[in-house]
């Protein structure tokens, strides 16, 4: 029973905070919110290891979009080992504060690498700027790309091609409770206008995913 209840408060709260982030002054949830879904319960409702292992090999250059507290970033860290990268990209200082702390308990630090988007910039984001060109394998959006206008989504699209090297990956994950299908493909069309093609669509629990792959 309490199990139960935990579950029930967990996904109540999941809800609300993907509705609140409409009431940010930036558009986005709140760094508090973090504290709240970033837990155990939801690793396992969401199975957050298991979306992104079969994309992630020892070695490979990772962002992270929308790193939040850095759950997936430490995940993905783990796998590329010493001689990979990730990059956590946030909006938010608080959120890559608390990153690279966690990245730094668990021994990443010599593998995690912050980087801030600016709110106000409106051409190629200031994140990406020193990421060099065809030298990232993934990159994800974990719960995060419905909070981009369209227009940046496709900014983001067409920067993240020339990032990305030939194969590489773009894993898309949103929240089943507010992102409907149609919202779903529209996101999705902005990376095929930018030239990635539709590579699969795997069923998850909780979530809809989506995985696009550059040519």
């Amino acid at each position: 029973m309490m199990c139960l209840i935990v579950v029930l408060g967990l996904i109540a709260a999941v809800v609300i905070a993907a509705f609140m982030y409409e009431g940010h002054p930036c558009g986005v949830c709140p760094h508090w919110v973090g504290y709240i879904i970033d837990n155990r319960v939801r690793k396992w409702l969401t199975d957050t290891e298991g979306v992104i292992s079969p994309y992630v090999r020892k070695g490979d250059v990772v962002i992270d979009f929308g790193c939040g507290h850095g759950l997936l970033t430490v995940l993905a860290a783990g796998i590329v080992g010493k001689s990979g990268r990730v990059y956590a990209v946030d909006l938010q200082d608080k959120m890559l504060s608390y990153t690279q702390s966690r990245a730094n308990r668990e021994g990443h630090s010599d593998v995690v690498v912050t980087k801030s988007t600016n709110p106000s910039h409106s051409g190629t984001p200031l994140a990406f700027e020193t990421i060099p060109k065809h030298s990232v394998n993934l990159v994800v959006f974990n719960w995060v790309l419905h909070e981009l206008p369209l227009n940046l989504q496709r900014e983001f699209a067409l920067d993240l091609f020339d990032k990305l090297s030939e194969g590489g990956k773009v894993l898309v994950v949103e929240p089943p409770f507010h992102v409907p299908e149609a919202k779903l493909a529209e996101e999705l069309q902005a990376f095929v206008d930018a030239g990635f093609l539709l590579h699969r669509k795997p069923s998850r629990r909780f979530q809809k995913i989506a995985v696009l792959q550059k040519p």
